[in-house]
């Protein structure tokens, strides 16, 4: 196969399954044959607005004999530097996970009864010993 296709820049998942599709289009192979081959729905990949899996994209680019090479962004790396030097503007939101996940525990644990916590706490601990124990 010797096909020469032009390098994509890719930014994000979106165009990284964009970059993917128009190198399918390109070999001319169905989705039927790809799903043969890979066991990957590649229709189900392209077209269900979720992210796929790391496999997934592992499977798909080595089916397709495509690389990624990782570039250094000037636009993300300022995001990252006016974030880590104070700015806290909507620009670095993607970096504040922790009030999130403290929301979603107390969701999560808000639908248990005393008891139940009680009980996964004993588990936790439990593991926790057991494995300073084997370490």
């Amino acid at each position: 196969m010797t096909d020469t296709i032009q390098p994509t820049i890719v930014r994000d998942t979106g165009d990284l399954l964009a970059a993917l599709q128009a190198r399918l289009r390109l070999l001319g192979w169905s989705p039927e044959f790809v799903r043969e081959v890979s066991g990957v729905d590649v229709a189900h990949v392209f077209e269900n607005g979720r992210r796929p899996s790391c496999r997934t994209i592992d499977v798909l680019m080595s089916l397709f004999a495509v690389s990624l090479s990782v570039v250094p962004d000037p636009a993300k790396a300022a995001v990252l530097s006016e974030w880590w030097n104070g700015d806290r503007s909507k620009r670095a939101e993607p970096f504040r996970g922790s009030a999130r996940a403290r929301r979603a525990a107390l969701a999560r644990w808000s639908r248990t009864s005393p008891e139940e916590r009680s009980a996964a706490a004993k588990r936790a601990i439990s593991a926790r010993w057991s494995k300073e124990r084997s370490a």
